[in-house]
């Protein structure tokens, strides 16, 4: 073997720059996806691609003052596809004129009229800049600690990322059609339809094996364990994908939307569970224990379960939520 070949088995490559670089472009396109929506023409709501109106649609919004609301389901747009909304946004805006909607929530169809305006910077960076520093911070977070848990790190960088992804899925322009596997939604814009949710999944679902890790002594029982929530990914996400090829077959979003809450209370439930069983077996720590346990409920309910369940929340966004994940994680790579 030559000295080169010594050598490099002595000090490995450090592949973490090139991991930091590829979460940072991913999160970069989702940033920059979202540009477009600042200081120009705007039909008053945050749309998502299976149910178009979400939760960012807040009280302040033009189209909450007319009426709509989270759930709300825009189906059609001066009498034409879901599909040409910004099309007609922007026609309507330069024209000065209102552009009429017609939603739907459960099997009622209403149309109102969405006074266009354009989004200011103020709007822009209040909706967009809690996830990018959130972002930012998990992926620097898990990049470069060395010491913590491969699983663990993995899990810091992967949140870094779906966090990263989510303002291209609630908040940049492009089709909001409850859009089952419609090609034209992922051509506008929202190429972030198929890869948000099962992202979350994955994330989740190492974070169960991490947690696992820590709290399973025996290795024949801890690789179970493991083996069963990996078993429990494979089924998350085939039911994502069947529910999403039925969505597409019936122009109907429902069968995503029970699907991504089915699946909350199993995932994020069992998080919280064994974060908990965690900080009970480290008496010692507990006190940090429950500082991490309190940091991802933060998360969990203020971000996550409003997102999902289209609450509308009382006081701050739901995106400043997020930046309790980085303390969560801090602490968490340090005890």
């Amino acid at each position: 073997m030559s000295y080169s070949h010594y050598e490099e088995a002595e000090n490995p490559p450090d592949r973490r720059k090139y991991i930091f670089a590829l979460a940072m472009i991913v999160v970069g396109i989702s940033f920059f996806s979202t540009l477009a929506t600042a200081n120009s023409y705007w039909q008053g709501f945050f749309y998502s691609p299976f149910y178009t109106t979400n939760v960012f649609t807040d009280s302040a919004t033009p189209a909450w003052q007319v009426g709509l609301r989270p759930e709300d389901r825009v189906v059609m747009v001066a009498g034409q596809r879901i599909d040409q909304l910004q099309l007609l946004t922007v026609k309507a805006g330069l024209a000065g004129k209102s552009l009429n909607l017609v939603y739907e929530l459960g099997r009622v169809l209403t149309a109102i009229d969405v006074n266009i305006q354009v989004l200011d910077w103020s709007r822009y960076f209040e909706k967009n800049a809690p996830f990018l520093l959130a972002s930012l911070s998990l992926i620097w977070i898990g990049v470069i600690t060395r010491k913590s848990p491969l699983l663990l790190r993995i899990f810091c960088t992967l949140s870094g990322v779906a966090l990263g992804i989510a303002p291209n899925y609630y908040l940049a322009n492009g089709c909001g059609l409850e859009s089952g596997l419609e090609t034209q939604c992922l051509l506008s814009g929202k190429w972030s339809t198929y890869l948000y949710n099962p992202l979350w999944s994955v994330t989740v679902a190492i974070g169960l094996c991490w947690y696992l890790s820590e709290l399973v002594e025996k290795k024949r029982w801890r690789l179970w364990a493991q083996g069963l929530v990996l078993l429990a990914l494979l089924i998350s996400l085939a039911g994502f994908l069947q529910a999403s090829i039925i969505s597409a077959n019936y122009n109907n979003p429902d069968y995503v939307v029970w699907q991504s809450r089915g699946e909350f209370w199993f995932l994020w439930g069992s998080l919280l569970v064994l974060a908990l069983m965690r900080v009970w077996r480290r008496k010692r720590q507990r006190e940090w224990g429950l500082l991490t346990v309190a940091c991802l409920l933060v998360f969990t309910g203020g971000f996550i379960f409003v997102t999902v369940f289209d609450i509308v929340i009382i006081g701050l966004g739901q995106q400043w939520y997020t930046l309790a994940l980085p303390l969560y994680f801090q602490i968490n790579m340090r005890r």
